[in-house]
């Protein structure tokens, strides 16, 4: 329900432990529920699946969600205690399990069992990274926690989760659609090609991105908080967001072309090339939106931009279809999922700048 969120927001530490309790409790219920329902419903999902070897994986899914859930919670009270550098440590050790995993798996010849267990391993020790670093801090703050208070602080904040929820969802599904449209309209390896050109460039820059993401939501709280003028500040960033994009993205565009050659002779991937060249405009925008998008958090704003982003959903899943249905080429698909996805960015920008001045001016 995204209450971690929220652990950013309140002034005292004594109110942020008690967000930081209640959002472990809704999560531990979240997934008991999901694991009541995979257990009662495994053939139903199974068979919508359309693939065993997908659905053998299902029983991982309260797992991963879980620890999902508890490591974005500490990582908010880290980042709410501007302890950077155990936010580095956990990526770095999440980064490290997961590979040594995949290695080791693959040097033992056993790589049947998958990839997806060795992401559950890489956050399983992120999120025991964290909590070793938070746990003496957050113990000592316990004493605060009780379920009045809890009950309190989700009143106050329930917009932050009903509306954030939402929106996440609407973004996850807004950000999949390729993958799943791609797949059953012109097969899975156009998938392939598609996800490894948004995998090479992609991956870098959201990982900037995040942690640039992490530092603006806390500053942004705490100048919203004193009164502060929060719209400069919203400038400043997107000014260095900008030159550190240019950086990123001037050298993959140029690099593009080049992929066919730098990926090896195994494969053609030569549609590699072609689909990282069309989405590197987007990437490059929404490399500069989404570490700022936390703003309508801060401001309470998020009722405005659920709808905004429904919106945008329906017209992206409807840009692929066209691509399908009237001209059945997935390079036209993408090319109109990206151009939707750039006139969406542009118009978030100003949407951004003009919720920011507003506030602004109101105190």
């Amino acid at each position: 329900m995204r209450f971690e969120l929220a652990i950013i927001l309140p002034k005292k530490d004594k109110d942020a432990i008690n967000v930081v309790i209640l959002a472990l409790i809704i999560n531990l219920i979240t997934n008991i529920i999901f694991t009541i329902i995979i257990l009662l419903f495994f053939d139903f999902i199974n068979n919508l699946l359309g693939n065993d070897n997908l659905g053998r994986y299902l029983y991982l899914v309260p797992v991963s969600v879980f620890f999902t859930g508890v490591h974005f919670i500490f990582n908010f009270w880290n980042n709410r205690k501007k302890k950077y550098k155990n936010i580095s440590a956990s990526l770095i050790s999440k980064n490290a399990s997961v590979g040594a995993w995949n290695i080791g798996f693959g040097i033992m010849d056993l790589k049947h069992i998958g990839l997806i267990p060795g992401q559950i391993v890489g956050i399983f020790v992120s999120t025991i990274v964290l909590f070793i670093f938070s746990c003496k801090e957050m113990f000592s703050l316990l004493h605060f926690v009780s379920f009045k208070k809890m009950f309190q602080l989700m009143k106050k904040y329930k917009d932050v989760a009903r509306f954030n929820t939402l929106i996440n969802l609407v973004v996850n599904i807004s950000n999949e659609a390729p993958i799943f449209l791609l797949s059953s309209f012109f097969g899975t390896a156009t998938v392939g090609l598609y996800g490894m050109a948004n995998k090479i460039i992609g991956t870098p820059s959201n990982l900037i991105s995040n942690s640039v993401g992490q530092v603006f939501f806390r500053k942004a709280t705490e100048i919203y908080n004193n009164k502060q003028d929060i719209y400069s500040f919203l400038k400043k960033t997107y000014l260095n967001l900008l030159k550190i994009a240019l950086l990123i993205f001037i050298p993959a565009l140029i690099v593009a072309p080049l992929l066919k050659y730098i990926l090896g002779t195994t494969y053609d991937w030569t549609a590699t090339g072609y689909f990282t060249m069309m989405i590197i405009p987007l990437l490059f925008l929404k490399f500069l939106n989404n570490p700022v998008s936390s703003i309508f958090t801060i401001l309470n704003k998020q009722k405005k931009l659920t709808f905004y982003y429904i919106a945008i959903l329906i017209i992206r899943i409807g840009s692929i279809y066209i691509g399908y249905k009237f001209f059945d080429n997935a390079y036209i698909a993408i090319a109109l999922f990206v151009i939707s996805g750039i006139v969406f960015n542009i118009i978030l920008m100003f949407l951004f700048l003009k919720i920011a001045k507003k506030t602004q001016y109101s105190q």
